[in-house]
């Protein structure tokens, strides 16, 4: 389904502009942390979760996009029984553009 036929679902102004492209490629500017094999092991060994063994969930908004009705509604969603155990992973931007 075409995004335009969504836009009733953002609060925000939707503008579309087909000729454009929007460069957002984090595997160019955070290439040193996604490289390299991800195992099980290694995701225990960094004390990460692995999708394997719990779920994994992710919201890779930008961080003014997760408000107080989108994180209540990530809370809801984590509530749910089969994801009691699950972890959110969230996108973290480098130091200068955090708050």
């Amino acid at each position: 389904t075409p995004p335009e036929h969504h836009a009733h679902c953002f609060l925000e102004k939707v503008a579309f502009m087909p000729s454009t492209y929007m460069v957002n490629d984090h595997r160019q500017s955070q290439l040193h942390q996604i490289q390299g094999d991800f195992s099980v092991q290694n995701a225990r060994n960094r004390s990460l979760p692995h999708h394997q063994e719990i779920p994994v969930l992710a919201n890779f908004n930008h961080l003014q996009k997760l408000g107080p009705r989108t994180f209540d509604l990530w809370t809801q969603i984590m509530s749910h029984p089969a994801l009691r155990d699950s972890k959110l992973w969230m996108l973290k931007f480098p130091g200068e553009a955090e708050p």
